[in-house]
């Protein structure tokens, strides 16, 4: 996919293979654009729609027009996304960064869209 993607990312994404290596910046590219569509075929439907779950939550925190206005709807989308984490892949695999998208949406009440305070800009 690296070579579909303008030059307006920074950083062009890694392989798959490479995930636990890969920058604030990578995981945002796969969790607001790219994602949708690499991960459609690639892994079965209930991992996909949870995966989903996160990029509409995610996507509405990052905007500056939507944030403020349904981060109710969004919050409720990120503790369905870490119940559902939980069926999928079990208690064992719930990391503190995991857990913590429950409180994302409390942080951009207080600060904002996630794009004006988070990592993502700060990595490159």
């Amino acid at each position: 996919i690296e070579r579909y993607i303008c030059s307006d990312f920074g950083r062009k994404p890694r392989s798959l293979l490479d995930i636990d290596r890969w920058k604030a910046v990578e995981f945002r590219l796969l969790v607001l654009y790219t994602g949708p569509i690499v991960l459609y075929s690639r892994v079965l439907e209930p991992f996909f729609f949870n995966f989903m779950t996160l990029h509409a939550a995610i996507t509405i925190l990052s905007s500056p027009k939507l944030c403020l206005e349904y981060v109710d709807d969004s919050e409720q989308l990120l503790v369905h996304f870490v119940e559902t984490y939980i069926s999928l892949y079990g208690k064992d695999k719930v990391s503190h960064n995991v857990h913590n998208l429950i409180h994302i949406a409390n942080d951009a009440r207080t600060h904002g869209p996630l794009d004006g305070w988070s990592a993502f800009p700060f990595e490159n």
